[in-house]
């Protein structure tokens, strides 16, 4: 099982990739929770291309994109970019994992 990631706010929230194997640990913090999805990984179109896209479920504009820097293509989270389209779903879901914190609302 991978180590559990928590990100704690100043006024106590946390935040953490949910997983249903892990919500016995869940349910034990204290106080109330809420899961709210943040990102959301479906097939797409874009430029007549099709495959797994991955976007902030709050803003269907933040997506996975390269971008062109420093001479070579780089993975971020941003609206400007081409956006990123996996072949595989597990490939989308990985690079999602790979870049949550980042996919959150603010």
């Amino acid at each position: 099982m991978k180590p559990i990631e928590l990100m704690v706010a100043p006024n106590g929230d946390v935040r953490s990739v949910y997983d249903d194997s892990r919500l016995q640990v869940f349910e034990g913090l204290k106080g109330n929770m809420t899961v709210q999805r943040a990102s959301n990984v479906e097939w797409e179109t874009v430029e007549d291309t099709s495959g797994w896209s991955v976007r902030a479920a709050h803003d269907p504009e933040l997506a996975l994109r390269a971008i062109l820097e420093d001479g070579g293509y780089h993975r971020v989270v941003s609206k400007v970019g081409d956006v990123l389209l996996y072949s595989t779903r597990e490939a989308a879901l990985e690079a999602e994992q790979d870049h949550f914190w980042e996919l959150l609302p603010p």
